[in-house]
């Protein structure tokens, strides 16, 4: 497989799922999960966080590679995950609503 990640942060690529450009695709793949696996994801990229932010002060959204906005798409997904993680422990929002009924209307291209 070829790397999809900067080669600085190449230890996450086993998560590579976790590469979702749309909120859409972050959240059905956050209430999808177990929380097993949203831990694992979790734990991972929190031990990265600091490199990772400093990283992308070097690029513009404009200017930043692809395997860079990779890593801006699971950092995005990092966020997704982060209440279920800390404050939920659990895939779904507890006492919301079922979260797959949300439709996005507009969603920016990626």
């Amino acid at each position: 497989m070829d790397a999809q990640l900067p080669k600085e942060f190449a230890e996450l690529e086993r998560f590579s799922e976790w590469v979702l450009p749309t909120s859409g695709e972050r959240n059905k793949k956050r209430v999808t999960s177990t929380m097993p696996e949203l831990k694992a994801f979790y734990d991972a990229m929190m031990k990265h966080i600091d490199r990772i932010v400093e990283y992308f002060k070097q690029f513009s959204m404009e200017e930043m590679p692809q395997d860079t906005k990779r890593l801006l798409y699971m950092t995005m997904s990092l966020v997704e995950v982060s209440h279920a993680v800390e404050l939920y422990g659990q895939p779904t929002v507890i006492g919301g609503m079922d979260s797959l009924r949300f439709k996005v209307v507009y969603e920016p291209k990626p």
